[in-house]
């Protein structure tokens, strides 16, 4: 059912962000199927996310955090002790980006995400990218949804997505400073 475990930081059980259990769902992983490993997300987050600066990860943290600009190191290292996040397609779309998912690895996603969605226990499901919303399962009664433009993706504008991010933060109970 699910190849990729999914990250879930330190303080995510605790509602890490803004008192919320905050679940980013991207698209997809793109490498090499030598590289396939139940790990990869995991690995991804720590190395990509929290060790080294990688566009996708920060405009990701700049998007939930409500911020714009430089972050220190350890503010970006904490950000994702504070999250959960995982990839609907459960496998490789690609060696690299851009390359749509097959119909087979989107079918099989939403199970994927749902059982994810059991484990963790997110108040919020950010979900990233406009392939990914009609694809979207139901999602259990009490968490809430919401639905921002793939930080990767062509006219991803700050202004635009990070008031509707902050908008379900308030609607699913987070504080917002």
């Amino acid at each position: 059912m699910r190849t990729f475990a999914p990250w879930m930081g330190r303080d995510y059980p605790e509602g890490g962000l803004f008192g919320l259990r905050v679940l980013i769902v991207a698209e997809s992983h793109y490498d090499r199927p030598e590289n396939l490993r139940e790990s990869y997300t995991v690995d991804c987050i720590r190395e990509l996310g929290q060790r080294r600066r990688f566009r996708f990860f920060s405009v990701v943290q700049s998007l939930l955090a409500g911020t714009r600009g430089w972050v220190s190191d350890a503010d970006r290292a904490a950000f994702w002790e504070r999250v959960a996040f995982c990839n609907f397609v459960q496998g490789f779309a690609a060696a690299g980006p851009r390359v749509a998912p097959t119909a087979e690895m989107w079918a099989a996603g939403g199970a994927a995400l749902l059982q994810t969605v059991g484990e963790l226990s997110p108040q919020l499901v950010v979900a990233l990218g406009e392939r990914l919303w009609p694809r979207l399962p139901e999602l259990p009664t009490g968490v809430q949804v919401c639905q921002a433009r793939h930080p990767s993706g062509r006219g991803f504008r700050y202004e635009v997505w990070q008031p509707v991010v902050r908008e379900a933060i308030v609607a699913a109970g987070g504080v917002v400073p």
